[in-house]
């Protein structure tokens, strides 16, 4: 039984450091955007993400996803966002 515990806990620390390590890149995009737009620290940023993700119920990789998304969309050229029309 606790051979099985084991491999469970191990299972399941693999999945979220697997889970940390593909998200860190996004959140740290989003952290840049937001010292861009508010000149404060990364630690600032990251605290300015982690209140929309309370506030919105939403998870923080989502919040800084859509950041990102919305960022990259409103910074390409009208032509290349819709194919110009």
């Amino acid at each position: 039984m606790f051979d099985a515990l084991t491999d469970f806990d191990e299972i399941t620390l693999t999945s979220n450091l697997c889970h940390a390590l593909n998200t860190r890149g996004v959140i740290d995009q989003a952290i840049g955007i937001v010292i861009a737009h508010q000149q404060g620290t990364p630690a600032e940023a990251f605290d300015v993400l982690r209140s929309i993700s309370q506030a919105r119920n939403f998870r923080l990789p989502q919040v800084a996803t859509d950041l990102v998304e919305r960022t990259v969309t409103h910074s390409r050229p009208r032509d290349l966002r819709d194919n110009g029309h």
